[in-house]
């Protein structure tokens, strides 16, 4: 029972202590009008992250320690892959405003050629984060039923 609430307090500690460095970091560095600017990660700081640090955190407690660690990489992760795929999508689909507006597309089609899909992406990353650290727990745990009963016998 005592290595189980260390195990909680060291991956809510880690993923806490993350969430706050990474917070620290891209509102220092990354927001826009600073050297190093990031749609991602000004997006994310400014909305706290959609508070999915609480869940990390939470997912600590009820001892999900894999699937805490996994969503907490996958936000910063996240915003790295978000912020970089994104531009990329937004510059190629900026690449052919010239050839749109002689065209004479509507100013609503324009609009939409400058949408920049980081945040989506980032959350996307979350997902995929939170479902491969659940299999990890779920192994561990079969893992230990499996230990615990050889021991028994």
């Amino acid at each position: 029972m005592k290595k189980k609430l260390v195990i909680i307090a060291i991956s809510a500690g880690i993923s806490a202590g993350i969430y706050i460095a990474g917070y620290l970091i891209c509102k220092s560095y990354f927001m826009w009008g600073s050297p190093m600017q990031s749609y991602t990660a000004d997006w994310t700081t400014r909305h706290y992250y959609l508070y999915i640090w609480i869940v990390s955190i939470l997912l600590a407690v009820f001892n999900y320690p894999a699937t805490s660690l996994a969503t907490t990489a996958g936000c910063f992760i996240g915003i790295v892959i978000g912020d970089t795929l994104g531009e990329f999508i937004r510059t190629i689909r900026l690449s052919n405003l010239d050839r749109l507006i002689a065209e004479g597309v509507s100013p609503g089609v324009i609009h939409e050629l400058h949408i920049h899909y980081g945040v989506p992406i980032w959350l996307g990353t979350i997902v995929i984060a939170y479902v491969i650290g659940l299999n990890i727990d779920k192994k561990i745990r079969k893992n230990s039923k499996k230990e615990a009963s050889k021991k028994e016998a």
